[in-house]
């Protein structure tokens, strides 16, 4: 299982995505849109949406810190 999370600088939802995401246990790739916005265009080519954060799990994605979501997604993979 593949998890990326997507965030930006000074964003208190990424700060408890990543905090819940670690207390998980879940490795993770963190991509700050601070420093790269190339990645921001490409994520809103993939979702459709430019906020942050969000989650990708493999190949599917979650727009915003949604636990319950996260949950599932990882049951699944």
């Amino acid at each position: 299982m593949r998890v990326k999370i997507f965030i930006a600088s000074q964003c208190s939802q990424c700060d408890q995505a990543k905090q819940y995401l670690g207390d998980k246990r879940i490795a993770f790739e963190e991509i700050d849109l601070s420093r790269w916005p190339e990645q921001r265009e490409t994520l809103v080519q993939k979702t459709g949406f430019s906020m942050v954060p969000q989650i990708q799990i493999d190949n599917q994605f979650i727009v915003g810190f949604d636990p319950k979501k996260i949950d599932e997604l990882l049951k699944e993979g």
